[in-house]
């Protein structure tokens, strides 16, 4: 019973996920208008590809966004906003 309810859930989430457009920006500098763009940059600056998130503990915004072994995140940056931070501005900001 547990994993239905889960499994419900988790489609709740990905319905609202695509129903959204989400603006991708990492050290909230390079700004990228739609994932496709964002996951592309990603890969040919050589950062790994880990899948998509699937923590249902996070906010609905981060459910099934990219997540990559180089950038902290998928973070929340405001409505309709993705922040990922490279793992030294990461410890930078977080001191």
């Amino acid at each position: 019973m547990l994993y239905l309810k889960n499994l419900a859930c988790m489609l709740g989430y990905i319905n609202k996920s695509m129903e959204i457009e989400m603006q991708f920006n990492i050290n909230g500098v390079i700004k990228f208008q739609n994932e496709k763009d964002f996951i592309s940059y990603c890969e040919n600056k050589g950062f790994k590809y880990l899948g998509k998130e699937m923590g249902t503990h996070l906010r609905e915004e981060l459910f099934l966004k990219p997540k990559f072994s180089e950038l902290s995140g998928p973070c929340f940056d405001g409505e309709n906003s993705i922040r990922y931070e490279t793992w030294d501005i990461q410890e930078v900001l977080s001191r």
